[in-house]
């Protein structure tokens, strides 16, 4: 259970922080260890604002796993007294979600638990894989070697991640920009244009009125139109997270656009080959290790497939590349490397490869994303504007027309 607690250090400065234990008693008991006077313990709430909210406060983001990662198999390699270096991380991350682990994780050593057992207690905040690799490292006593692995597989999630935001920067600044010189245009401009005409006795296009009575509306009711918008989105983000609207949106968008199917598909290839290489040399049996890569897999129909492979064709006696290559979904290259590998027991530096090859596709895609996105943004301003335009032109030739008439 998850307790929240408020205490008093030996400095009287007030600490907050949540602790999983058995029982309020386990919690006094480890507070008191840490000299820490408890003022309240409460087994924490979990509904669904309160977690979104602490969802946000309390992330362990990825750079604070890699630290994470690299500290304890720093402390594991050089034989520190492992509660001793917790306690010395502890004081020095800033990050609220990391200093709330470390304290469960002392906690949890103390009580004589596993290190993997006390990740599990935190699966909203580790991954099925990473609990895993740790698991599998300290069933086999190659813990150090999986929680390096665990690192370059982190910080190769960074590194992706790094590449598309930066790809997306310069089309998201192009879109802002838009948005801000079609408020301006709507709200500034063409409103006052709009009032100098009602007092000119021309006749006003159709469309003219219809941009016209729009920047006055806009023009009259903006603020409430943007809290309306801000209402909405905050609406919509708080009902996609709870009932799953976001996963069938994006099983829509990866069926439906090319660009976007591809980049998942490239992304999903490289990171069920490179994580399935690390489980494979950390020793997980090959139906664990599948059972783990369906949630790997960003493409949905790699999850089909991988169930498929691990449900129905492996119990009937198949090989991994009869079986990867039976399901149809995965590409020719991807079966017969495995395939090689799978027979020549080098299984896990062929899936290395593969993911090496799909990783360089993958990232030379998201490159040229903004040589693709950044013409369709300006073409479509540039229409609006062009509209805008026309709309006002029109009556000023109509009234240069009526008076040379």
């Amino acid at each position: 259970m998850r307790f929240k607690y408020k205490a008093i250090d030996k400095y009287g400065i007030t600490r907050e922080g949540v602790i999983i234990a058995q029982t309020e008693d386990d919690v006094v008991s480890y507070l008191g260890r840490l000299e820490l006077t408890p003022i309240s313990i409460n087994k924490e709430k979990l509904s669904f604002i309160y977690n979104l909210i602490s969802r946000f406060l309390e992330k362990i983001s990825l750079e604070d796993k890699i630290y994470l990662y690299q500290n304890l198999n720093l402390m594991i390699k050089s034989g520190i007294d492992i509660g001793r270096g917790i306690e010395i991380l502890m004081e020095e991350v800033s990050s609220l979600g990391l200093k709330n682990f470390l304290i469960n994780l002392k906690f949890g050593l103390e009580q004589g638990k596993k290190i993997s057992e006390v990740f599990s207690a935190f699966s909203n905040y580790f991954s099925n894989i990473e609990i895993s690799i740790i698991s599998a490292g300290e069933e086999s006593g190659k813990i150090e070697k999986n929680l390096t692995q665990l690192v370059e597989s982190l910080t190769q999630a960074k590194q992706t991640r790094s590449r598309i935001i930066s790809s997306l920067i310069y089309p998201a600044i192009l879109i802002s920009m838009a948005f801000i010189l079609l408020v301006g245009i709507f709200t500034l401009v063409l409103p006052r244009i709009a009032l100098v005409f009602k007092e000119i006795p021309a006749k006003i296009p159709l469309f003219t009125k219809i941009v016209f009575e729009i920047s006055l509306f806009l023009r009259e009711n903006i603020f409430i139109i943007l809290t309306l918008i801000l209402i909405g989105l905050i609406s919509f983000l708080i009902i996609g997270i709870k009932f799953g609207l976001f996963k069938i949106l994006w099983k829509f968008f990866q069926l439906k656009i090319g660009f976007i199917k591809k980049a998942v598909i490239l992304k999903s290839l490289a990171d069920i080959s490179f994580n399935f290489a690390i489980l494979m040399e950390s020793g997980l049996p090959i139906v664990k290790s599948l059972e783990i890569l369906e949630g790997v897999a960003s493409y949905y129909l790699h999850k089909e497939g991988i169930r498929e492979i691990r449900e129905k064709l492996l119990p009937q006696g198949k090989t991994l590349g009869e079986a990867f290559k039976e399901v149809g979904v995965f590409p020719s290259n991807f079966v017969a490397l495995l395939s090689v590998g799978e027979k020549s027991g080098n299984i896990s530096s062929n899936l290395t490869l593969i993911s090496q090859f799909y990783r360089e596709n993958f990232d030379f895609l998201i490159k040229n994303l903004t040589t693709i996105i950044e013409p369709i943004i300006l073409i479509i301003v540039g229409l609006i504007v062009a509209a805008i335009a026309v709309a006002v032109i029109l009556p000023i030739y109509n009234v240069i027309t009526t008076g040379i008439g």
